[in-house]
């Protein structure tokens, strides 16, 4: 038997059983559903009014329980402007006073230089330079000066080699074992802080080693002579920093 067999046979066992309501059976059930409706309509009617009575009995009279609303305070009214800062001017700084340099009345000569003199191989034996400056600090005059020089054991001025000018000097004199005396330029070294510089060429006659070797006991001082052709010295503010003491470092290469 096929599908259609099938539901034709059990449309003609069920048919019978199913009844059709009749028109009055109809019209009992739509009437007994508009009156549940109307129903539950006037109950949630009442308990709106109930509720609204409430909202009224307990108002003030006069009113429907309604505040007005209150005007908020107008922003231009409440708020006044701040006074503007007036402007601060900052004090001007005061003038730095100018340093003014003293002078001690006395001649005061000073000697400076670095602590060694490096020498190096040349010509079969060490050769190099050593540089000074010479200052007076003092408000002092003095008629004529001299560069006394005292050479480490070994060592000798190069006068061969260098003129006097590269020296800064105008002449120098040995007057005794390793002891010199230079005339340098200018000879009188102005003061108030007046200054001069020499180079001193100076020579170990030895032939170059593989270390190295220092020779110390090197000293410089200027001297100031009071009257010209006299060697009486002129009294110095401070003697101590008259002298520069130095080293010859006799390098390899």
């Amino acid at each position: 038997m096929n599908i259609e067999d099938q539901f034709s046979a059990y449309k003609a066992a069920t048919l019978p059983l199913i009844t059709t309501p009749g028109a009055d059976e109809i019209s009992r059930t739509v009437y007994r559903r508009q009156r549940r409706r109307l129903a539950m309509t006037g109950a949630f009617a009442t308990v709106a009014v109930g509720a609204l009575g409430v909202q009224i009995l307990a108002a003030p009279s006069g009113t429907i329980g309604l505040a007005p609303p209150t005007a908020s305070p107008s922003p231009s009214s409440s708020l006044s402007p701040s006074p503007s800062p007036s402007p601060t001017r900052s004090p001007s700084p005061s003038p730095t006073p100018a340093v003014t340099r003293s002078f001690p009345s006395k001649v005061d000569l000073v000697a400076t230089g670095p602590a060694q003199a490096i020498l190096k191989p040349a010509n079969g034996r060490y050769e190099g330079v050593m540089t000074a400056t010479f200052h007076n600090n003092g408000a002092g005059l003095y008629a004529f000066g001299v560069v006394r020089v005292t050479l480490p054991a070994g060592a000798s001025f190069d006068f061969q080699g260098v003129g006097m000018d590269e020296w800064g000097m105008d002449a120098c004199g040995i007057q005794t074992d390793q002891v010199w005396e230079c005339i340098a330029r200018p000879s009188v070294i102005p003061a108030r802080g007046g200054q001069a510089t020499v180079k001193f060429h100076i020579v170990v006659p030895i032939a170059p080693q593989p270390e190295v070797m220092t020779l110390e006991g090197g000293r410089i001082q200027p001297v100031a002579f009071a009257v010209n052709g006299e060697r009486k010295e002129a009294p110095d503010a401070a003697p101590a920093d008259n002298v520069h003491k130095f080293t010859l470092v006799l390098n390899p290469s």
